[in-house]
């Protein structure tokens, strides 16, 4: 279930007694552990009416007493186990296999009156018997990345609520310098929501500029190692080594860098031999699950190759990559050298 489903289930009343909040987004975790508070709880009761435990620390007897204290002025009193790294699989000193058996079966009848919420991390072990419980007779709520159009709908919100207008081309320019709609990016909602609080910082109107986005927010990193490929490309070796050098400066790792940039020039190989197949933007982005505007760049740059100069340049990072572990050669070194020869 998404955060729409937690959404409308929520304004439905219809969130059963015990819940689990989790995924890639803990920004959307956090915000539906606020959310359940402010739809439950009476703001005059709160410290009796809400419970926060840790989940790391905590241990079963301290869950199930918890739960079963009545609320006082609120529909429920909740009961919030944070960080419960036991449904992911890692052990709690605090529990052992009697304990856990023990809230087992409260899973299975909990108390009405309560609402207990689980969270974690991105993966929970889904063969736990905790977790086939919840499942069964619980909420699961599993927050991941978010679709382009609900994205943009949370951004302009998230400015709105600092009193700031942003317009559609403004919008689309910070999306994609985010990276965020990348398949394998690491950039999450919480990166996200910083770069929005540079960006108002730095803003001086109310309606945010390109140029407010250029000035607060740098590039992610992979948006960057695409603009060095783009330098590259072109023969524009100065702005090439000049950017290389200010990810160096700004403590990016020789083998984080040499991943990416193998994972750059595989995408743009890839793009290339659909293309040379005779496949259109669409059928591309469709084959590696790209989004188009990405496609369309990719297919400027991969223009300006052939498919088997392309071939050769992956072999030269991989050989780098190879020198590099077996210690045969300092790794900035190495970087630097492979973009002097690509």
């Amino acid at each position: 279930m998404d955060f729409r489903t937690f959404y409308n289930q929520l304004k439905e009343d219809g969130i059963r007694p015990s819940c689990l909040l989790y995924g890639r987004e803990q920004f959307l975790v956090e915000w539906a552990k606020n959310s359940i508070i402010s739809a439950y709880s009476d703001q005059a009761s709160l410290p009796f009416d809400v419970t926060r435990l840790d989940g790391a620390q905590t241990g079963v007897e301290q869950i199930l007493e918890s739960c079963e204290t009545l609320p006082f002025f609120s529909k429920r009193h909740i009961v919030l186990v944070e960080d419960f790294r036991l449904l992911e699989g890692e052990k709690n000193k605090n529990i052992q296999p009697q304990d856990e058996a023990l809230l087992y079966s409260y899973l299975q009848n909990p108390a009405r009156t309560t609402l207990l919420v689980f969270t974690c991390g991105e993966k929970p072990d889904k063969r736990r018997r905790l977790f086939k419980a919840l499942q069964k007779n619980g909420s699961l709520f599993e927050f991941g990345k978010l679709s382009p159009r609900d994205l943009r709908k949370w951004a302009a919100k998230r400015f709105h609520s600092y009193g700031k207008q942003i317009g559609e081309k403004e919008l689309s320019y910070l999306i994609e310098m985010s990276g965020y709609l990348e398949k394998e990016s690491a950039y999450t909602l919480y990166h996200f929501d910083q770069d929005i609080s540079k960006v108002v910082l730095h803003g001086q109107g109310k309606t945010v500029s390109k140029e407010d986005v250029d000035t607060a927010v740098h590039a992610n990193i992979s948006a960057n190692v695409f603009q060095l490929a783009d330098y590259v490309s072109r023969g524009e070796k100065k702005q090439a080594f000049a950017l290389l050098s200010d990810l160096f400066m700004n403590g990016e790792s020789e083998f984080g860098l040499l991943a990416l940039l193998c994972r750059q020039y595989e995408s743009l190989y890839q793009v290339r031999l659909l293309w040379e197949k005779g496949a259109g933007e669409a059928e591309i982005a469709s084959h590696l699950e790209m989004k188009g505007f990405l496609v369309e760049k990719h297919m400027k740059l991969a223009g300006r190759y052939t498919s088997q100069g392309l071939s050769q340049i992956l072999e030269k990072l991989y050989r780098t990559d190879r020198d590099i572990k077996n210690g045969d050669i300092n790794g900035k070194m190495a970087i630097e050298l492979l973009i002097a020869t690509l």
